[in-house]
């Protein structure tokens, strides 16, 4: 689970969130949600200042959900930050407006239509958030560190798992290799 930041870079206003993928995607779906006009502070920011004036930042990583707690605290209180828990991404079923079917009389019509309807979300990649003063430089490189120390412990498990898998499948082969063997020989 992941604790992470959009910054404005306009107001230079922080919003704390969590995920459990990573901030890039939680970030899609919040402006995905945008477009479909859903209503919030976020989407209103969105709206008015653009994607492009976002930089998403992971701040810390944890498996604890109690951890995970006091990290977003953490967060928002290092940032002064505005809460992104809660905010929903998705129309509710029973509040999804009807299609309406509308007549045209031209094709021209129903070009313009269509064409209004199309919005794209342009992701722009994502500069590195470069620290002002020691302190937050030293905490934001502290948290770094974390996050990729957490990575690396994640990695080895996985490839331990992977390795005793692998050597018990070899153990389990050879039995069967065994038993084949004096199959044979009766």
């Amino acid at each position: 689970m992941i604790v992470y930041t959009l910054t404005n870079k306009v107001t230079n206003d922080v919003w704390v969130g969590t995920c459990s993928s990573s901030g890039e995607e939680r970030f899609a779906q919040l402006c995905e949600a945008m477009i479909i006009g859903l209503s919030g502070q976020i989407f209103k920011d969105l709206r008015d200042f653009g994607i492009k004036s976002f930089t998403v930042e992971e701040y810390a990583f944890t498996e604890d959900r109690e951890e995970l707690k006091e990290l977003f605290s953490e967060a928002m209180e290092f940032h002064n930050g505005k809460s992104l828990m809660g905010v929903k991404t998705s129309i509710p079923k029973a509040a999804e407006p009807k299609p309406v079917k509308r007549k045209t009389t031209s094709t021209t019509t129903k070009a313009t239509t269509a064409k209004s309807n199309v919005r794209q979300i342009s992701s722009a990649p994502v500069k590195e958030k470069i620290a002002t003063g020691r302190a937050s430089a030293a905490k934001e490189k502290i948290i770094k560190e974390k996050i990729a120390l957490e990575k690396a412990k994640m990695e080895a498990v996985k490839s331990k798992q992977v390795i005793e898998q692998a050597d018990e499948m070899a153990a389990l082969l050879a039995r069967l290799d065994a038993r084949s063997a004096s199959m044979k020989r009766r």
